[in-house]
C-alpha cells in the first residue's frame, strides 16, 4: 500500500488567513508559505495544522520580514524543495519560473514553491514541479481564494499537485 504525504502550499496571506485554510489543511508533513505574509500571526495559526517554513515577500516590513528568510533550499522525502516569493520576477507567473529555473539550476530542485503572482499555477517543465498555489486573501483576476496541496506517493515517487479553490463553488 503506497503512503501518500501531503505538504500544504500556501502565499500572499497579507496578514489574515481564510478561515478555509483550517478545513484543508489537514494530515499534513509539512506547510510552506511562500511570502507576502503580513504577520507573525498568521504563521503562528498555521503552526496548530502543522510545521511551518516561510519566506518573506516583498510586501513583508521589517522588523518582520527579519524573522523569514527571502529563500529556503530545503530536502523532503522526494528531493529538494525551493521556496521563493519571486517579486523579482514580475507578475507573472511564466517569468517567475523562467526566473526560478535560471537562479535555483545548480540546486537541482524537484520542486519549486512560489508566490507573488496572487494567480494560481501547477506547472511541470523537464521533471520539475512548479506550484503557485494563488493569494489566500486578495485574489486576482477574478481567481478565487486558493492553496495548493503537493502530494508524494512514496512506493511509486510520484509528485503531483492541485489547487484547491477556498470559496464556495
Amino acid at each position: 500500500m503506497s503512503k501518500i504525504l501531503r505538504y500544504g502550499v500556501l502565499s500572499d496571506t497579507h496578514g489574515a488567513l481564510h478561515p478555509g485554510v483550517f478545513d484543508v489543511f489537514t494530515d499534513l508533513i509539512r506547510i510552506y508559505h511562500c511570502g507576502d505574509v503580513g504577520s507573525a500571526s498568521c504563521l503562528e495559526d498555521l503552526e496548530v495544522l502543522g510545521p511551518v517554513r516561510a519566506v518573506h515577500g516583498n510586501m513583508d516590513s521589517w522588523p518582520v520580514s527579519g524573522n523569514w528568510p527571502e529563500e529556503l533550499v530545503e530536502t523532503e522525502g522526494f528531493g529538494k524543495v525551493v521556496v521563493y516569493h519571486g517579486a523579482c520576477y514580475s507578475h507573472s507567473n511564466d517569468t517567475i519560473i523562467l526566473g526560478l529555473t535560471k537562479r535555483f539550476n545548480s540546486s537541482t530542485p524537484r520542486l519549486f514553491l512560489f508566490g507573488h503572482s496572487h494567480q494560481p499555477c501547477v506547472e511541470e517543465h523537464n521533471g520539475i514541479l512548479f506550484v503557485n498555489p494563488g493569494s489566500v486573501t486578495f485574489p486576482l483576476r477574478g481567481e478565487t481564494a486558493s492553496v495548493a496541496l503537493v502530494e508524494y506517493d512514496t512506493d511509486q515517487d510520484l509528485l503531483t499537485a492541485r489547487i484547491v479553490s477556498l470559496e464556495e463553488p
